[in-house]
């Protein structure tokens, strides 16, 4: 007995083929359709015995349906689930001489068939007698009769490891890959792969991987290389700065993995990489820590800088005196790596000035008053050698005047 769908089943009795469309209740003679179907009554007789029908409905379009009667060595094709039959090309009346020879497990749309048509974007291998041919490419093909043809897909398929079910076409998404990094912490990966079959070795992906190739090829090729390239770095390292060079080497592996098997990979795309809640804690810490131990040395570095300012002033200003007491020359100076032209103190044993004369006083209190003369404040200023003070009182516009009493 064989079942097309839910309710439509078809056996092979001694008085010929049966059809039934309740899901046995009833059913209906199908014979007198089928060229050579109806066979003689007799004896109770099983499912390929020599006077008996054989049924075949195939997987792949339960809507063709094969007839197979060894005592006249026929075989009908129905395209229609049985409402109309006609010799199967090519093998109408031709001697069955074996029997198997239909084999409703492995039955293909174009079983029997000598015209082959492959869609845009499929490969079609064509197996003779369990022997598999060169691929077809898309396009019309004629072929020996008795020759199935199984499609691959060679566009673009689609594999991602991701915790969000949303992340990939449906039925291409699989959970993400839990990782172990070189210093033990934990780490789930998110990624994609784009990979597709070679043309040219299709025969060998149906040959050794049939087409489950996903979940036979791909699927342990990709999550084993993630984590293996993992395992080689720190995981706080391999979720940041080694990411780049961790994408390029998953997909170096993975190409070299799928190209053995007859599949090519297209892109590697390393999507994102979640740390395990402890591991992130203790990189948060450690992060922390840094930025204080930077703050600490800027502080440092600003406190040792300011204290040079004030050495460098203090130095001016000693310099001063010692030229006004003892006189100076010009030297060339090395400051920051430049050679700097300035004047500097004479040594003390070799004085040229005679210190603080009154010209110099006189010239420091003119250029005093001249300060306080400016600074826009109020003033009383009493005058040396006896000589009547001076005020120097703001006037509107931010100008001064000077009087005397």
């Amino acid at each position: 007995m064989i079942r097309q769908n839910r309710d439509t089943l078809y056996a092979a009795t001694p008085h010929g083929a049966r059809r039934s469309g309740d899901a046995g209740d009833h059913w209906s003679s199908v014979a007198e359709v089928v060229p050579g179907v109806a066979t003689n009554a007799g004896g109770t007789l099983s499912l390929g015995d020599a006077v008996s029908p054989v049924l075949a409905v195939s997987e792949v379009n339960p809507s063709r349906v094969l007839a197979l009667d060894w005592q006249q060595s026929v075989i009908a094709l129905s395209r229609d689930g049985g409402a109309s039959w006609f010799a199967a090309a090519g093998v109408a009346r031709n001697p069955i001489t074996r029997r198997g020879a239909l084999d409703a497990n492995r039955l293909d749309p174009d079983t029997f068939d000598a015209i082959h048509v492959v869609q845009p974007g499929s490969v079609a291998v064509p197996v003779t007698f369990g022997h598999s041919g060169k691929p077809l490419k898309s396009g019309l093909h004629i072929t020996l009769p008795f020759t199935t043809t199984y499609s691959l897909s060679t566009r673009t398929q689609n594999y991602t490891m991701s915790s969000s079910a949303n992340d990939g076409p449906a039925g291409s998404v699989d959970s993400p890959v839990a990782v172990l990094g070189e210093d033990g912490g934990a780490a789930t990966v998110n990624a994609t792969l784009l990979y597709r079959v070679d043309r040219d070795k299709a025969s060998d992906v149906y040959r050794n991987l049939g087409r489950s190739y996903s979940t036979a090829v791909v699927r342990p090729t990709a999550r084993s290389c993630v984590r293996a390239e993992f395992a080689k770095y720190p995981v706080a390292e391999a979720a940041s700065t080694a990411s780049g060079s961790i994408e390029d080497n998953v997909g170096a592996c993975v190409k070299d993995k799928l190209e053995s098997a007859g599949l090519l990979l297209q892109a590697f795309q390393l999507r994102g990489v979640t740390l395990d809640p402890s591991v992130a804690k203790a990189v948060a810490a450690k992060v922390a820590a840094q930025q204080t131990l930077l703050q600490q040395a800027f502080d440092q570095a600003t406190a040792l800088r300011k204290a040079e300012i004030v050495r460098i002033q203090a130095k001016a200003t000693s310099d001063q005196e010692q030229i006004v007491q003892c006189g100076g020359h010009f030297a060339t100076v090395t400051i920051n790596d430049k050679d700097i032209q300035t004047i500097v103190p004479n040594e003390p044993g070799k004085c040229t000035s005679s210190g603080l004369t009154d010209a110099y006083l006189q010239y420091a209190y003119i250029q005093a008053l001249n300060n306080i003369a400016t600074s826009g404040n109020a003033n009383v200023i009493i005058s040396p050698n006896g000589q009547a003070p001076l005020f120097t009182v703001p006037t509107t516009g931010g100008s001064t005047s000077t009087t005397q009493p």
